[in-house]
């Protein structure tokens, strides 16, 4: 992590992840991922049936890129996803939390989400999910007026402890 590898080494390496079945973690932070590296890891991912643990911090990744990696990320071998320092908005949606059931940590902090984004990402998070912990500490999450912000806090309180989950860092 933090080698900031050219895009061609990336997609060398991305291309390789695949012969790598047994691979249970992978972190690639530091190392900017743009939509056509995006893709190739994507393809990469699904052939790692093991991987748990996925860290892709501080890689200058946009929502377009973030879409292309996540959208059809169904790995329900995944524990723990960290994205933290990344140039992401409401492209958080297109991680179908649904499909992964034993995520047990996820890390958004320090994005550009807003506090809607995180409520409508919250509550696509199926009811028996293993999800304990989620960080959204960092992001933009004060744009909307001060009324608005109680209401959106008080309905992920909510949804946390009705769906037991242990740590909602908003940072707010």
């Amino acid at each position: 992590s933090n080698m900031n590898l050219p895009d061609s080494v990336m997609q060398i390496i991305a291309n390789s992840i695949g012969d790598l079945a047994q691979l249970k973690s992978l972190n690639i932070s530091g190392n900017p991922i743009n939509t056509e590296t995006a893709g190739v890891l994507a393809e990469s991912l699904k052939k790692l049936g093991k991987l748990s643990t996925l860290v892709a911090n501080d890689c200058m990744l946009n929502n377009m890129a973030f879409d292309i990696l996540c959208g059809n990320l169904q790995n329900d071998s995944l524990r723990c996803m960290l994205f933290s320092r990344n140039n992401l908005q409401n492209s958080v949606m297109s991680l179908h939390i649904s499909q992964m059931t034993n995520l047990k940590a996820l890390d958004f902090s320090f994005n550009n989400v807003e506090l809607s984004d995180v409520v409508n990402f919250m509550m696509t998070i199926p009811s028996a999910t293993k999800l304990s912990f989620v960080n959204w500490t960092g992001c933009k999450l004060e744009k909307l007026d001060t009324i608005q912000q109680v209401e959106l806090r008080n309905k992920l309180k909510i949804w946390a402890f009705e769906n037991n989950v242990k740590t909602l860092a908003l940072g707010i």
